[in-house]
């Protein structure tokens, strides 16, 4: 009786220690990351590098969302309410956060969007791009405005 006691506490013991070191410890809220950009941007098929930045060692972010926003340089609409589109994408590395897909009609702009539901990075060094495919209603404009960000949330690991 006592050997099966004994061989049943070494067995919790061993457990234990076990599920301790493949644990990934546990998060707590540092900060909301949010960061934003005004720029302009080529149209282009080929992603354009927006920023560079760095997620801290010890920390690891949630991005919650991508936005991008804006109009047109050196073109005119003749009162048309223009969205980046019709297709722009905002990526950190090579994963999507945000993507637009306008389709312009002669006197409508609808605008299918997609967001992702989280990315999670950890420490380590990221690139944010941004591929803009340009508009088009019978203009090609030299470049576009365009505000672009990401919000998320920081936590810190704690083992």
């Amino acid at each position: 009786m006592v050997s099966n006691i004994k061989s049943i506490i070494a067995f919790c013991i061993i457990m234990h220690l076990s599920l301790q070191l493949f644990c990934q410890g546990n998060l707590q809220f540092n900060r909301v990351v949010q960061e934003s950009f005004s720029m302009s941007v080529l149209a282009s098929v080929t992603p354009q590098t927006i920023t560079t930045f760095t997620v801290p060692s010890g920390k690891v972010w949630k991005i919650e969302s991508g936005s991008v926003v804006g109009g047109l340089s050196g073109g005119s609409l003749n009162g048309f309410i223009y969205s980046p589109g019709p297709s722009t994408s905002l990526l950190i590395n090579n994963h999507c956060i945000y993507k637009s897909t306008a389709l312009i009609g002669s006197s409508t702009v609808s605008e299918s969007i997609f967001q992702i539901d989280h990315l999670w990075l950890n420490e380590g060094s990221y690139t944010l791009y941004c591929q803009h495919a340009g508009g088009s209603i019978g203009i090609s404009p030299v470049s576009t405005n365009l505000r672009i960000g990401y919000s998320g949330i920081e936590f810190n690991i704690i083992p």
